[in-house]
């Protein structure tokens, strides 16, 4: 009988590899990777009995972090850099000491979580990311929908929310990977094979939901211009959803294929909710954010394709690796 394999996790705080220093301390270690809209992050949680980790050895706040898990004699996963954002200490007299700290991937900045007011004018959606990933010293990788603006308006918003809007609106997905930020056109990503087929035998634990709660059939644009006095409109339906009702948007368009573009993007992200898993695995390294993977006819009605938005890879004392992801239906 072929021996079960071994979790395997290194850290490096600020270039020094303390993965040995801190092996019998560590009690549990999460990594949560977002596909759209937030920073990844990482917790780890170490046993305290000598009160060392709450004294000299705590992690402070800035420091850097690295991080890779897998399985002993393997390839591991590389998790990201990360910024320590949050040490807490805690005890009791059942559970003993501990600390812990959770650490966000080291690019999204004070500046660029700050509200801003900013004007655009005759930008692309490509320009207008470009700008602020260069403000903030960043660079932006992706297909990304050639979108004229003649003039578009950040008003008393944070970078990272306005550009998760722009993204949404105009039919894409956006995430943030260390010092880069990443645009995917959803049709495209949704388009994918899937990359892992799950059944219900290897699931250790799962929850599936089908709602038709806040779900939409079609989506309407509708906006009188205050330069041509005239009505501009367009629509986009979803034939997924047969018991939906009609989303109005009443939002400024310059023209009618600026509108069509938002009906698109506001009428997918509302519908994101309809069929959505949460399903748990022993860990595996392919499951990340922005994959594809399917779910068999052992899962009855919720069988089909789905997109991974988070995967947290855990490793916890006494229970292994394990993943779990959360995906939403694209069938």
């Amino acid at each position: 009988m072929s021996e079960l394999p071994v979790p395997d996790l290194t850290l490096i705080v600020n270039g020094v590899d303390v993965s040995s220093d801190m092996a019998s301390d560590v009690l549990r270690f999460t990594y949560q990777d977002f596909h759209h809209g937030q920073a990844d992050e990482i917790e780890v949680e170490l046993r305290d009995d000598l009160g060392l980790w709450r004294g000299p050895w705590r992690p402070e706040h800035g420091d850097v972090v690295e991080a890779a898990i897998g399985y002993k004699n393997g390839a591991l996963m590389d998790c990201g850099r990360f910024e320590v954002d949050e040490p807490t200490a805690s005890g009791s007299r059942g559970s003993g000491d501990k600390l812990t700290f959770r650490a966000i991937a080291a690019a999204p900045s004070k500046a660029l979580r700050t509200k801003n007011t900013a004007g655009y004018e005759n930008q692309t959606l490509d320009q207008v990311a470009n700008k602020i990933a260069g403000k903030h010293g960043l660079a932006v990788v992706g297909d990304i929908e050639p979108v004229t603006f003649k003039r578009i308006t950040q008003r008393r918003k944070r970078d990272l929310e306005f550009l998760t809007e722009l993204a949404e609106d105009y039919g894409h997905y956006f995430s943030i990977k260390g010092d880069t930020l990443v645009f995917a056109k959803r049709k495209s990503l949704e388009d994918r094979p899937a990359v892992r087929i799950i059944t219900r035998r290897e699931v250790t634990s799962y929850s599936l939901k089908d709602s038709t709660h806040k779900t939409y059939t079609k989506a309407k644009v509708q906006h009188l211009s205050s330069e041509t006095k005239e009505l501009i409109k367009a629509e986009a339906t979803d034939a997924s959803v047969k018991t939906g009702d009609t989303l109005n948007i009443d939002e400024r368009v310059e023209d009618e294929a600026q509108a069509r573009k938002l009906a698109e993007g506001r009428l997918a992200k509302a519908n994101d909710e309809k069929k959505t898993c949460s399903v748990t695995i022993v860990g595996d390294m392919l499951l990340v954010a922005g994959q594809v993977i399917a779910l068999d006819d052992s899962f009855g009605k919720w069988a089909g394709r789905y997109l991974v938005r988070t995967a947290r890879h855990s490793i916890a004392r006494g229970a292994g690796y394990s993943t779990e992801i959360e995906v939403k239906g694209i069938d």
